[in-house]
């Protein structure tokens, strides 16, 4: 897993630098501000409803509130790149499927 550091040093720069870039999109996002990176993608904020929700442990309903959610959606072209770039982990794609077949196991 990488962080600040490995951007930094991956993109020839100082921590300071990059850490205070990863700042300013948290700044301009609490404004509510979209921000779109060129050729990267789009920070946003979206908006959630109140809805109906259940207790897992005692199957009760619960109501939520509104809330306001980050929300960042890749470019079509870095997608593609990733896609091309990155070979599929057969393991994780396993493991995923096996979640899901318990969890569709378990609904029914």
């Amino acid at each position: 897993m990488a962080g600040i550091g490995d951007i930094a040093r991956e993109g020839n720069v100082k921590y300071e630098d990059a850490a205070n870039t990863i700042k300013g999109i948290r700044e301009l996002l609490k404004k509510g501000e979209k921000i779109t990176l060129q050729d990267f993608g789009t920070f946003s904020i979206d908006v959630q409803d109140e809805r109906q929700a259940r207790n897992p442990q005692t199957g009760e309903g619960v109501a939520t509130v509104a809330k306001s959610v980050p929300k960042f959606r890749f470019n079509y072209t870095f997608r593609k790149t990733i896609e091309e770039a990155v070979a599929v982990d057969t393991d994780k794609l396993t493991r995923k499927r096996l979640r899901k077949e318990k969890l569709e196991g378990k609904k029914r």
